[in-house]
Order: C-alpha cells, then structure tokens, then sequence
C-alpha cells in the first residue's frame, strides 16, 4: 500500500510539472511581461512604449453549440516569432479568446 502511495504521488507530481510547464508555452506571466515592456492601451498593444499591434476586431463564432470570442491583432511584426509574442501576451490577458495576429502590410510571409 505505502508503495501505491508514492506511486500516486510521484504521477500526480509528474502531471501537476508537465501542465505547468506546457502552459507556459502560450501564457507570460508577469514577470515576462514587464521585462519584454508589453501593455495595453486602449485598442493598441505597446512592447516598451510604441505600438507594435492594433486590437481589430472582435467577434463571436458558433461552433458545436458553443459560442467562442475571437480577437484579431495587426500588427507591422513580420516574423513568426514575434507574431507568437503578441498571441501569447494578449492571450494572457483574454484567456478565454481565440487570439488571432496578421502582419497588417500584406505584402509579405512571416519568416
């Protein structure tokens, strides 16, 4: 029985490290957000005081008798890896939200 229990114990302790890292993959948390600059004001999304995105739009989508909220950014980032950045920020911020970023020119493919 003592053996069952750590057994238990060490699956609960293995799943409580692999959800809270896996999260971290698409959440900031503070610290990461005040180190990297980002906030919000009003419709805009700053990184260390200038606008690196614009919040669009907003809507609402009815899928399988569930509504979900959907937020779109534009921003004038062009590389996959700072396009991620904005999702993840304003994702910690609208946790329950589609987040959805588009390069706002158009004219080219995020790298």
């Amino acid at each position: 029985m003592k053996k069952l229990n750590q057994i238990f114990f060490l699956s609960a302790f293995c799943a409580f490290l692999l959800t809270s890292c896996a999260s971290s993959a698409y959440f900031m948390d503070e610290e990461e957000i005040t180190s990297k600059g980002y906030s919000i004001d009003g419709w805009n999304i700053l990184k260390k005081g200038e606008v690196v995105g614009t919040l669009s739009t907003m809507e609402w989508e009815l899928y399988k008798n569930k509504f979900y909220r959907e937020i779109s950014i534009k921003t004038s980032f062009s590389t996959d890896a700072e396009m991620k950045e904005i999702a993840r920020f304003v994702h910690t911020k609208f946790p329950d939200s589609k987040i959805e970023v588009n390069e706002d020119g158009g004219n080219s493919f995020p790298q």
